[in-house]
């Protein structure tokens, strides 16, 4: 009975020095091994993209700047999603001009990268406005039709091909008469006549230039609205003789045309193959 009790004491004996040595071992193992658990907060940087003007012109400079509130190596700035410029040292700002942009609601955004290659953005609305007098797709704005949103844009100077800014109107052949329309007018134009001498010649394909190809003749009442805006467009010629007359796409009939001088009150009805007058031309947007 003695020795049984003995023998039950012992391997309790040695039970209990087993859980102690398990116990200083996880222990020591917990003091070599961090809790993975436990983690630094995340990163986090207040961004606020500030434009100088929310209110936007084509051709007219603003600028953007970005405001944080911890260090970062680099601003990255976009318009309508398209990369516009950056900025690594403070003040992060950039200057923007708009160029072509349509009228109407857009997006200004910042994405600011911390110095640990985190991202962190922000963005806003500009609304940009078309004028009278903007630069605008491959000219100037010189009358709105109705919506206020589209209308008519005048290239910047007079028609000049072949070394010469002076041309007979074309083929003696009725094509209509059209006050308003110079586009269709410019087309019929352009398909009665084959002499390189006629401004309608070189529409036969569309007429290229600043990038469109869609520019033509303007109707005399569209010559006429041209001529009340003419300061806004600029580049006419000074001329108050028949020298100083621009050819409209109307005609009179299938030997004449109209054109206007837009420094008197000269114009009216001239034989499309006997005078050699200038030409500006429009387009529409």
């Amino acid at each position: 009975m003695q020795s049984i009790r003995n023998k039950t004491e012992i391997n309790l004996h040695k039970v209990i020095k087993l859980l102690s040595f398990a116990f200083i071992l996880s222990f020591v193992f917990s003091c070599e091994k961090p809790d993975d658990s436990i983690q630094d907060p995340p990163e986090v940087i207040k961004v606020t993209v500030l434009p100088s003007d929310f209110t936007l012109y084509n051709g007219e400079e603003i600028s953007i700047d970005v405001n944080v509130d911890k260090s970062i190596s680099e601003a990255k700035f976009f318009f309508d999603g398209i990369f516009i410029g950056s900025s690594i040292s403070e003040p992060y700002q950039i200057n923007y001009k708009p160029v072509d942009i349509t009228p109407g609601d857009h997006k200004v955004k910042c994405i600011v990268v911390s110095e640990f290659g985190n991202e962190f953005q922000d963005s806003t609305i500009v609304q940009l406005i078309l004028r009278l007098g903007d630069r605008y797709k491959g000219g100037i704005i010189f009358s709105f039709f109705p919506d206020g949103i589209s209308g008519l844009i005048s290239a910047e100077q007079d028609l000049y091909i072949n070394g010469t800014d002076r041309f007979f109107w074309a083929d003696d052949i009725s094509i209509g008469r059209d006050v308003n329309n110079g586009v269709l007018n410019t087309k019929r134009m352009s398909e009665n006549t084959s002499n390189v001498e006629q401004v309608a010649y070189f529409f036969k394909d569309g007429f290229s230039f600043n990038g469109f190809n869609d520019w033509y003749i303007p109707s005399i009442n569209e010559l006429e609205l041209l001529k009340e805006n003419k300061n806004l467009v600029g580049g006419f010629t000074q001329l108050t003789d028949w020298q100083g007359l621009y050819w409209s796409s109307s005609e009179i009939s299938s030997t004449k045309a109209e054109a206007l001088n837009f420094n008197s009150l000269m114009g009216n009805a001239y034989w499309k193959n006997s005078y050699l007058l200038k030409v500006r031309l429009i387009r529409r947007f």
